[in-house]
This record gives structure tokens, sequence and C-alpha cells, in this order.
């Protein structure tokens, strides 16, 4: 991995405008920043919130409320690492543990419609039915979970530096920082840049 830092300065407008943060143009090597191979001029938006609190250093963009600035660059990728890159993630895990607990509540809501609400065995069953609900919700998440990685694996190239963006962004109010999974665009884009080692 190569870790490339550049600096950054918050300049501020005419009055009433928002201030905004300024780093110099970035030029990008003309090869895919994940697999290496020559650029046929296809691009993946890379996007980063820098947040305007203060003792925020390098941490990653998560919460909300705070101030920030966007920065948007074009990363060269060539189609076929995009196309592993956007693949889709699966289902999330609180999708399936909420849609398995709206299912077990409808079957007590069904229940207790039918009178059964007192019924020693059917709040067992009631019970046995969410504990085996809440498994079957973890073993779909995994069965998913393994199609999806399958899949993305199945558009990787040997060459394919990452299974996703093979770049990552961190930053604070003075620097912003770029962490390459291919070395060799990492070190290219340092030295178009004019960064030194």
């Amino acid at each position: 991995m190569r870790t490339v830092s550049f600096p950054v300065t918050i300049v501020t407008g005419n009055p009433g405008e928002k201030p905004r943060l300024a780093m110099q143009q970035l030029c990008w090597p003309a090869r895919c920043a994940c697999c290496g191979a020559p650029n046929e001029g296809s691009t993946l938006d890379l996007r980063h919130d820098v947040h305007a609190s203060a003792g925020d250093v390098f941490q990653e963009v998560t919460t909300t409320g705070i101030p920030v600035y966007p920065l948007a660059w074009r990363l060269p990728c060539c189609r076929s690492c995009i196309k592993h890159q956007v693949a889709p993630a699966g289902i999330p895990t609180t999708a399936l543990l909420v849609g398995a607990f709206l299912l077990w509540a409808a079957m007590g809501y069904l229940l207790f419609l039918a009178g059964l609400a007192y019924n020693a065995l059917a709040i067992a069953a009631f019970v046995v039915a969410g504990l085996l609900l809440g498994f079957a919700a973890c073993k779909l998440y995994a069965v998913l979970e393994s199609w999806s990685r399958r899949k993305v694996e199945s558009y990787m190239k040997p060459t394919c530096t990452a299974s996703g963006v093979p770049v990552s962004i961190r930053s604070d109010l003075l620097h912003v920082e770029f962490t390459f999974q291919n070395d060799t665009f990492g070190d290219e884009f340092r030295a178009m840049n004019q960064l030194g080692g």
C-alpha cells in the first residue's frame, strides 16, 4: 500500500459565502487504479467529506450534523474493475433480522386473534418459531453474503488489488490522505503530483 498526503487550506470567500476547502489540482496516472492496466478513459467517482470539527484527526467520515467540506475526484479505473467495485453488496444483516422479527410478531398477533394467547403450547411454539426464524435469517445472510462475495470475485482479474474501491481517503482540516492498494499506481500518483518520498 502507498499513502500520499496533500495539504489543504480553508478558503473564505466573500462575506456570506461558505468557506471551502482548497487543495492542489490532482493528476492521475493513465492506468487503472486497481489492476494497473492502461486506462481507456473510464473513471469511478471518488467522494470524500472533510469534517469541520476540531479533534477529528484522520477520522473516516461517519457522523452527521457536523459541517463538512465535500471533495470529489474521478479515479481512473477500467470497466472490468468498475464492475467488481460497484457489484451488489448483498442484503444487510439488519434487514434480514428485522424481517424475521416482523414475521414473528405477525405470528404472535395471529395467535392472539385466534384466542391462543394464554395457551402454553401455543406460547412455546411461538418462542420456538422466533428462535427458528432468527437462526434462518442468520443462515440466509451467510448464504447471500457468500454469493455476493463470489460474484465480486468473478469480476476480478489476477492483477486486481482490491475487491472494492482501490483507494481509501482519510482527512483532517490540514491534510487529505490517499492510501492506494496498488503500489505502482500510488508511486506514479506521488511522482505526477511532485511529492517527495
